[in-house]
């Protein structure tokens, strides 16, 4: 007997289980898409800047993450550039579990931190984040190219006693 769908209507069930993936599948492109504009050949932009290129000079930037009475913080938590510096962020966890410094406009960081929330995208690094391991230092170059008021934080999903830790404001 050939087999056909003719007449074959799937479940209720069945649609809704997948519109639900539909939409769960389609969140991160559409958080990702707004700020970040796709540049042929290089990271997408970012409002904070652009990854500073290995050759480069760049000022060493210490940031320590620490916990304070049960909450993680960061160590300094404020920093004031002029456009165009190229930094290298040394990002020290001193607390037992990882955690992750992301530089971005607040849009970027809600963004970023819905996508999170959503558990996609956990422990992998982006051009302007890194995930760091408990008790471990990680680097993050970066070049502001942009006058702003910018944000860092750790936006992992799990961690509600960490928001928006830091402002970045960049003349």
């Amino acid at each position: 007997m050939p087999l056909s769908n003719e007449g074959f209507m799937p479940s209720r069930r069945c649609r809704v289980t997948a519109a639900v993936a539909l939409v769960a599948l389609s969140l991160p492109c559409a958080a990702w898409s707004g700020p970040l504009r796709e540049r042929p050949g290089k990271f997408p932009m970012h409002a904070a800047g652009e990854p500073s290129r290995h050759s480069a000079k760049k000022i060493v930037v210490q940031v320590a993450m620490v916990d304070v009475g049960g909450t993680m913080t960061f160590a300094p938590n404020e920093f004031r550039f002029a456009r165009g510096t190229n930094v290298r962020f040394t990002i020290r966890n001193d607390t037992e579990r990882p955690h992750e410094f992301v530089l971005g406009s607040h849009t970027e960081n809600l963004a970023h931190s819905q996508t999170m929330t959503l558990g996609i995208g956990q422990g992998h690094d982006e051009p302007n984040g890194r995930v760091v391991a408990a008790g471990a230092t990680v680097n993050l170059d970066w070049q502001f190219t942009k006058v702003g008021e910018f944000e860092f934080g750790c936006l992992l999903a799990g961690h509600p006693d960490v928001e928006i830790a830091g402002r970045i404001v960049v003349e």
